[in-house]
């Protein structure tokens, strides 16, 4: 038999069976933003927002303040963001590394978690139709960073299961599961983030490029390549490809299961987010302009 955990509760299913927890759930949202005119070089926004779901609920607020220098050719940014989370799953809180459906290991009904951002940047206008942008942020999460529905699986490694047996063996086979625990994560994180982006007018067509740099203490580093092709044609219609690429590698505590025969480890999670990935996106859109300022778009696109 077996068990899934998820937002919507859990449940079990038999042996041979794959357990299906039903899921259900309704976010309301809103946000605002104010972006006053200062001056002819100084810009701002400002800017709140507020969410909530069945097991869930955020806010936050940020501002960013813009300065024009070199006849409003070089643009300067400063940007500051916080974000406050509150987690209610269903079934509570639990201890992290604790046993699922032990029935001992919840400790509260709601967490919560803080995240406070940085921004810089610069955009250059390098010629009359060339522009570039340089971006750096980071972000400071502290509190509650585990995902409350995701658990590791330990393995089976003796004859006769966990703990070892002698013959004969009434255990499960090697290899499969003896035990669930629910993931463990560090109580902080520190994220970084460099981007680099060039947009150029080049004999009617617009090439967009970007590349986006991140890492952080957790062991995640990640690269994002993104590329834009925007081709006129016909009478007002155009077509545009779109790449792009993205890899990061996997956290120092990601691991998809671990042995009965390994000690306990203070943090470990099998989320797949948290993992080695490559991804791949190739797209195409068409799109027309018609009468007014309405845009009709078509887009097409197949990711891996």
């Amino acid at each position: 038999g077996g068990s899934l955990t998820g937002a919507s509760g859990s449940v079990s299913a038999n042996a041979g069976e794959f357990p299906l927890a039903p899921f259900s759930d309704r976010r309301y949202a809103v946000s605002a933003t104010w972006s006053p005119r200062v001056s002819q070089q100084w810009r701002m926004d400002i800017g709140a927002n507020y969410s909530t779901e069945q097991d869930f609920r955020s806010a936050g607020a940020n501002a960013l303040l813009a300065r024009d220098f070199n006849r409003h050719n070089t643009t300067l940014s400063l940007g500051l963001s916080y974000e406050g989370d509150s987690v209610f799953p269903h079934g509570g809180v639990q201890m992290p590394l604790g046993t699922v459906d032990s029935g001992s290991t919840l400790i509260t009904d709601e967490s919560s978690k803080t995240v406070e951002g940085a921004l810089a940047g610069i955009t250059q206008v390098l010629t009359q139709s060339w522009i570039a942008e340089l971006n750096y942020s980071y972000s400071k999460s502290h509190g509650y960073l585990n995902d409350p529905y995701k658990v590791v699986s330990i393995l089976n490694t003796h004859l006769g299961g966990l703990p070892p047996r002698p013959l004969p063996i009434f255990g499960p086979p090697i290899g499969e599961p003896v035990q669930t625990i629910y993931e463990s994560r560090p109580d902080a994180r520190n994220e970084q983030t460099l981007y680099v982006g060039s947009k150029a007018y080049i004999s009617g067509a617009v090439a967009d490029f970007s590349y986006r740099y991140g890492w952080d203490d957790w062991g995640i580093h990640s690269q994002t390549y993104e590329l834009r092709y925007r081709w006129p044609f016909g009478a007002g219609y155009y077509l545009q490809p779109h790449l792009r690429h993205y890899h990061q590698t996997a956290a120092d505590f990601y691991q998809r299961s671990l042995l009965d025969s390994d000690a306990l480890p203070a943090h470990v999670s099998a989320d797949y987010r948290l993992a080695n990935i490559t991804g791949r996106t190739i797209g195409l859109e068409c799109g027309t302009a018609l009468r007014g300022s309405q845009l009709l778009r078509l887009r097409l696109a197949e990711e891996r």
